[in-house]
């Protein structure tokens, strides 16, 4: 008998005496469903945030922010300052002959969710009307683009599907009175990446929260090679006190915490049931061996050899370990993918890459829990498996 039928044979008969095990056999595709599907949801926040940023940042748009501030709301950019910026070579030229360069500042309102009248938070981005060429991501889905000098806001078309009050031609309150919401934006692909926030014209905004700077500028480049003689010009300026980021990067640095956040939960209590379903397997996997000590040595002296022996008991721990993975992928991806975050933004994804992870590792833990039984079984002297009861 070649050797892949003697895994086989050894194979089918160790499958069949799982109903016998079957308690010990649970623990371990229960404790494989649970961490698998733990890790990957949390995962899925990280992965989720990730795509939504990727899916609306381009290398050839840039941040212009004050030197040494990290972030928008630590930054101040007055209007003589914004002219300058805006005269610097590199910058692309829109439709109505001028650069594409807005001037902004980013402010937060709270509104209710729809679905249970939650309050959250959402952004107002104030800007420049030639918001579509600065973000050709987006166009407009339904009622018109904002007019300068006016109280007026588009919205995104996320932000009006999951908040109350968001609607065309609805009434957001801000602290000058109510400003019209007069548009919906939508993302380009069909998606609602970057559709959750609202957009007004800046120089009409800034009295509206007292503001007499602006806080950042978004500028599109002639292209993504352009970024050097746009942050040189930016350099051999000596009135400006600013610094210059591709917009990849500043939302990079600004993601890269949360996403850390987000991997050491999954990994620090999926780690925990990892370990636990580990031991499960090893329980198993040994008591499967335990068991069937005479069987073994019975296989053995009909000709069998230790290796189909040792490969049968890994192919069973897989097979356990791979089963408790799949219905924790298939609970995860049913229970979360696709979910809304409202507040945070972003939806829960779950890609084919991050599945493949937790399989792996649910693999990995089942090769893990057959590696000792296995040993143990390759090593038993036929004579000493054939006297045990």
């Amino acid at each position: 008998m070649n050797a892949l039928k003697q895994i086989g044979s050894i194979t089918l008969i160790s499958l069949q005496s799982l109903p016998q095990r079957w308690g010990p056999a649970l623990v371990v595709v229960v404790g494989m469903t649970a961490a698998v599907g733990i890790i990957v949801s949390v995962l899925s926040m990280a992965v989720g945030m990730t795509h939504s940023m990727d899916d609306y940042m381009r290398p050839d748009r840039v941040m212009v922010l004050r030197s040494n501030a990290q972030f928008e709301g630590q930054s101040s950019i007055s209007r003589e300052d914004a002219i300058k910026i805006a005269d610097k070579p590199g910058i692309k030229i829109g439709g109505n002959g001028k650069p594409i360069a807005s001037p902004e500042i980013l402010v937060g309102i709270s509104a209710k969710r729809r679905l249970d009248g939650l309050e959250k938070g959402l952004s107002i981005r104030a800007g420049t009307p030639d918001l579509l060429e600065l973000r050709p991501e987006f166009n407009i889905i339904e009622g018109r683009m904002f007019h300068p000098g006016l109280h007026e806001v588009i919205a995104g078309r996320a932000l009006r599907d999951h908040m109350q009050g968001i609607d065309l031609n609805a009434k957001v309150r801000l602290p000058d009175g109510e400003w019209t919401i007069v548009g919906i934006y939508g993302s380009g692909d069909g998606g609602d990446k970057g559709e959750w926030a609202l957009f007004g014209d800046s120089e009409t905004m800034l009295p509206t929260f007292n503001f007499t700077t602006f806080q950042s500028m978004t500028l599109m480049l002639e292209s993504v090679d352009s970024f050097e003689t746009f942050n040189a010009a930016v350099e051999a300026d000596p009135t400006l006190d600013v610094s210059v980021q591709r917009e990849t990067k500043y939302w990079g640095d600004w993601l890269e915490p949360q996403i850390a956040f987000y991997n050491i939960i999954a990994y620090w209590i999926g780690g925990i049931m990892i370990l636990g379903a580990l031991f499960g397997a090893l329980n198993t996997m040994y008591a499967a061996v335990s068991t069937r000590i005479r069987e073994i040595g019975t296989l053995r002296a009909m000709g069998f050899g230790p290796t189909p022996v040792v490969i049968s008991i890994f192919i069973e721990s897989l097979l356990l370990a791979g089963s408790g993975a799949l219905v924790g992928l298939a609970i995860a991806w049913t229970s979360f993918n696709g979910i809304t975050l409202v507040g945070r933004n972003f939806d829960l994804l779950i890609t084919p890459g991050l599945a493949a992870s937790g399989l792996g590792l649910a693999l990995a833990v089942g090769v893990l829990g057959a590696l000792f039984p296995a040993i143990r079984a390759a090593r038993l002297p036929v004579a000493t498996a054939l006297q045990s009861r």
